[in-house]
């Protein structure tokens, strides 16, 4: 089969899982520390939370997100960049939720997973919508991080027979390979799970997680992106969208090489 180029290529059979859009900033709320198992964690008490909750909530409406639950009880303290209310469509042709926390916001694509044409918009109006409801304090506050996640799931089904460590070093070429003061101990390469840490030159870094995963009692094999600005991005909508695309162009470029060989198992949309 020939190789796809198209990098606007989509399967039917695609291993995505999930796609998570994250941006993080540090706020200036009033924070307060609490002792928590011998860990510092960083809690607000306060109300300025709530007040960019509602307008959060007011302007992401107006894109169908009207579904809206708190993922922690009201007045109970919760740690900087955690989750703490949900928003979901009333539709759910395709799937995706916002979480918004102190100092958090991400939005995710769940399955069935179309397109990032398709999940490209939902991005955009959340940036729009939470660039109009940080409060005054963190209104022009840089992002200091910006990452884009794609979970991939091979189910047996792809795995074409193949063992999760076969699959690994002759489809996907990741090569396991250990010193023999390691290997003599190990019991099996499907126990190994490959981390990487790339930098890109466009001032990117891309984090790669591949190793066994165990679902339905099934052997499959996570190929997990995650790629991450370098430096602190500014408050331009254009700007941080620039990111997310320059994130998905690379992630999709790397998945569209390393995956040739199963393309015609995957099944290419036409």
């Amino acid at each position: 089969m020939a190789k796809v180029k198209n990098q606007t290529i989509t399967f039917e059979k695609s291993p995505v899982l999930e796609i998570i859009a994250e941006l993080r900033w540090n706020s200036n709320n009033p924070m307060a520390n609490n002792q928590v198992a011998n860990q510092t964690m960083t809690l607000f008490y306060n109300n300025n939370f709530e007040e960019m909750y509602k307008r959060f909530s007011d302007k992401i409406a107006g894109h169908d997100y009207v579904r809206s639950e708190r993922l922690i009880p009201q007045n109970f303290p919760a740690s900087t960049f955690q989750p703490v209310y949900r928003f979901k469509k009333v539709e759910a042709q395709n799937p995706t939720l916002i979480q918004i926390g102190e100092g958090l916001i991400s939005i995710h694509a769940l399955p069935p997973y179309q397109s990032w044409v398709n999940f490209s918009p939902d991005v955009s109006n959340s940036i729009n919508a939470i660039l109009e409801s940080r409060n005054d304090s963190d209104k022009n506050k840089d992002f200091s991080k910006i990452s884009l996640r794609y979970i991939n799931i091979f189910y047996p089904e792809l795995l074409q027979g193949n063992s999760v460590e076969n699959f690994i070093e002759n489809i996907l070429c990741f090569k396991i390979i250990t010193p023999d003061g390691i290997s003599k101990h190990q019991i099996s390469k499907d126990t190994v799970t490959i981390q990487l840490s790339i930098k890109s030159s466009d001032d990117l870094t891309i984090n790669i997680n591949v190793g066994k995963r165990n679902v339905n009692n099934s052997d499959c094999v996570l190929l997990d992106f995650i790629v991450e600005s370098s430096t602190n991005i500014n408050t331009d909508h254009d700007e941080i969208m620039g990111v997310f695309n320059k994130a998905h162009d690379l992630i999709h470029r790397i998945f569209i090489d390393i995956t040739e060989p199963i393309h015609q198992l995957m099944k290419v949309k036409e």
